[in-house]
């Protein structure tokens, strides 16, 4: 039987507490905010961390389980506060019609409030 290894960088999310937590009807997210201990522009220009946790269970097709995390890339990519971030999907979502744009919106709020 072949070990199966995580796609996430363990050494990245291993020590990290998460403290931070904002939950929604449909997403859960965790994060962990920047320090501002130092001014440089180094800070500023640091990677943001995100992981994803999108069961199968939850949301079936890929083609919408990628559809997520870009919608959360987008989202993260203009904040300037966030440094790691994990996002998990709570219960079923059905993505189809015009629920996606109320999935959208909830997402961008949570991540918005933060």
């Amino acid at each position: 039987m072949r070990k199966v290894k995580s796609l996430c960088d363990k050494e990245i999310f291993s020590g990290l507490r998460f403290k931070l937590r904002k939950n929604s009807k449909h997403f859960s997210i965790n994060y962990q905010l920047k320090t501002n201990t130092s001014k440089n522009s180094e800070n500023s220009n640091c990677h943001i961390y995100i992981g994803f946790i999108l069961p199968k269970k939850y949301v079936k097709r890929s083609v919408d389980r990628n559809l997520v995390k870009r919608w959360c890339r987008e989202l993260v990519r203009h904040s300037t506060k966030i440094l790691y971030l994990i996002v998990k999907v709570k219960v079923h979502i059905p993505f189809f019609g015009k629920r996606k744009d109320k999935y959208f919106t909830e997402l961008g709020s949570l991540i918005n409030e933060i």
